[in-house]
């Protein structure tokens, strides 16, 4: 891709099958398309189906030099521009292509969108469900991809035609833009990051560039507290009625255990499609299995307490009630401290390192890049190439 045919407009026609080929090098290098985000809108966070329902749009700026004083009504029909595509999404995803245009003549400088909406696949980690922090993950690729303004597509084979990076320039935007108000159901938005990562060439010669955009969000947990937990716990609370009984009554405390336990298995049945279907157990199944061992603990001490008032008298038999009853409703609250403190802090110490992130951002962004350097920062590509954005700067976007 020499520049002996590209310096002028005037050299090519209008209609010339050169303008299908990438724009001519700068300096030997590929030429750079900064990039900025949409973020129109998260629609669902499904978790049984692990996948998300969303809309973000992608403006791609590049310049072009072959179009330096370009002055006619419409550009070249087979223009060349830079395409990324969706990895992580579903076949079901949408790609709308709008805004083919020169926006500075002077320098060919040029801008496209392409909004990208629909499902996409969301790998969750749900082991600490319901207080789990989650990261939406956009995953797009490029291998110099292309879409030229006649819609005909294609990749830059072994030929690494541009680079990526997240826009600079004051008057392109700013990286995000948050378009709807950050709600989701479910969900709180803590912020959004970028990650660029260009992979060394494939055995085939392809440079493929990963462009990963996570939005960051933290479950609202009271939904399932209200819905399960807070329902167990009343259950069990409720059960230990069963050591009011009278020690000698077998069948007053089994029936009353019997009853609770299918109570339990009742409201079970109603949530299931609330919780996800995983080969573990989640912090709601360890609470689940605790709630029924412990149930079942209450029918094994009935036995046992009425057992030993037939064979050591009534005496004997109240100070084992008083002794299993407490013994129970202490290991039911060290398992229920041992389920849930853990994934709460956990939880509360990835909150803490995103803001850590934000300031970190903050920082770099207020620090000249050239003294950043000197004090032996990151490079001007991975300083270029990685961002995180804080709710409060997504909103301030708008």
């Amino acid at each position: 891709l020499g520049s002996s045919f590209c310096t002028s407009n005037q050299m090519m026609g209008k209609d010339d099958a050169k303008w299908a080929l990438p724009p001519p090098k700068i300096g030997g290098e590929p030429i750079t398309v900064a990039i900025r985000f949409n973020l129109n809108k998260v629609i669902a966070v499904d978790t049984a189906n692990c996948t998300a329902n969303i809309s973000v749009g992608v403006s791609f700026y590049w310049t072009d030099t072959r179009l330096e004083g370009w002055d006619e009504p419409f550009l070249p029909e087979t223009l060349w521009g830079p395409r990324l595509w969706l990895f992580s999404g579903t076949k079901d995803v949408e790609q709308t292509y709008q805004d083919f245009e020169l926006v500075d003549a002077t320098s060919g400088r040029l801008k496209s969108y392409c909004r990208f909406e629909g499902l996409v696949y969301n790998d969750m980690n749900l082991r600490n469900f319901p207080f789990d922090v989650d990261a939406i993950e956009l995953e797009f690729k490029t291998s110099s991809h292309w879409r030229s303004r006649d819609g005909r597509t294609g990749d830059g084979a072994k030929v690494k035609s541009y680079r990526v990076a997240g826009v600079s320039k004051p008057q392109e935007g700013k990286l995000f833009r948050l378009l709807w108000n950050g709600d989701i159901m479910e969900w709180d938005m803590l912020g959004a990051s970028l990650d660029i990562v260009e992979h060394p060439p494939t055995v085939t010669g392809q440079e493929v560039t990963v462009v990963s955009v996570a939005l960051h969000v933290c479950r609202r947990s009271l939904f399932y507290f209200w819905k399960v937990v807070y329902p167990l716990w009343l259950l069990v609370l409720l059960c230990f009625i069963s050591f009011a009984f009278n020690t000698d009554s077998l069948s007053s405390r089994m029936n009353t255990v019997q009853t609770f336990f299918l109570a339990s298995f009742a409201l079970l049945y109603v949530v299931s499609d609330c919780l996800p279907r995983t080969d573990f157990l989640t912090k709601i199944d360890l609470l689940v299995v605790a709630t029924m061992t412990t149930l079942g603990a209450m029918a094994g001490a009935s036995w046992w307490i009425v057992r030993t008032h037939d064979q050591m008298g009534e005496e004997e038999a109240e100070k084992w009630n008083r002794y299993l009853a407490a013994g129970i409703a202490l290991i039911y609250i060290l398992a229920n401290i041992a389920i849930f403190v853990p994934p709460i802090y956990l939880r509360m110490h990835d909150r803490l390192e995103l803001v850590r992130a934000a300031e970190l951002e903050e920082e770099l962004n207020n620090t000249p890049r050239s003294a950043m350097l000197a004090a032996g920062g990151e490079d001007k590509q991975e300083f270029d190439r990685r961002s995180y954005w804080p709710m409060k700067a997504l909103r301030a976007s708008r």
